[in-house]
């Protein structure tokens, strides 16, 4: 499973909206789009916001 599909995949398991994602991140809709389609990769930054908001360790992006 690649970034973008984890992050889509913890997106959905709460249930949230891209938009309503996108403003807990801090970030424009269409970034969480592009994450979850792998036209871009995250930065560490919003990587560690992600983690933090599910309660998760970075681990899971990267094994």
């Amino acid at each position: 499973m690649s970034i973008g599909e984890k992050i889509k995949w913890l997106r959905e398991q709460k249930l949230l909206t891209r938009e309503e994602f996108a403003d807990i991140l801090l970030v424009n809709p269409s970034t969480i789009h592009r994450w979850e389609s792998g036209t871009m990769i995250p930065r560490e930054a919003n990587i560690i916001k992600i983690c933090r908001y599910f309660k998760i360790d970075k681990k899971f992006f990267y094994e």
